[in-house]
């Protein structure tokens, strides 16, 4: 899934890559070695990344693999996000573009939940980038964590204490099978 946006900065290129690459990497993300093309000795683009390797491997939404790249052209700032879900199915249908500050995460499709976060990210950015306002951009990624936490809460039972607690019952009822049909055979 995909999702591009652009908007007008007036920070130059130096500092609006500092600030979201802080922003983004105090959130996870990590900076991907590239080799961009430059603009006067200064750079004009910007990638990251944060999540598993593969989809396979994470065990929420909030693990699936994320790239983001922001370009920079003459005070223009082009942000693509990506996220890479496990299967087809969970990109198949249509995703509305909600802000996590209006939908409850722990009770929307996949493909809801990932359109959320890409949804936030641009919009973080923007706020970031654009309108200067870090406040507003960290309560907007703070809604968003906190969705995320309870959807992956909701869906990660632990089945450890159920499951030992099952096994310790059924040694017991065979232990009492045992005594019990010795005591009636002597």
């Amino acid at each position: 899934m995909v999702i591009e946006h652009a908007f007008i900065t007036t920070m130059d290129p130096a500092e609006a890559f500092a600030t979201a690459g802080g922003f983004l990497s105090e959130r996870g993300f990590r900076a991907e070695a590239q080799a961009a093309f430059t603009i006067g000795g200064g750079w004009n683009a910007l990638e990251m990344v944060r999540g598993e390797v593969t989809a396979a491997k994470a065990r929420g939404v909030s693990e699936y693999p994320t790239r983001v790249r922001l370009e920079w052209d003459r005070g223009r700032m082009t942000i693509a996000a990506q996220i890479y879900a496990k299967n087809d199915k969970q990109e198949a249908g249509f995703a509305p573009l909600n802000s996590a500050t209006r939908i409850d995460l722990a009770r929307v499709k996949t493909a809801e939940a990932m359109a959320c976060i890409l949804y936030t990210i641009v919009q973080t950015l923007e706020l970031l980038l654009s309108r200067r306002d870090p406040a507003a951009a960290g309560m907007e990624w703070a809604a968003l964590d906190q969705g995320l936490q309870r959807r992956d809460a909701g869906r990660r039972k632990p089945i450890g204490p159920i499951a030992i607690l099952l096994i310790v019952l059924g040694i017991v009822a065979f232990l009492v099978l045992v005594i019990f049909v010795v005591t009636r055979s002597n």
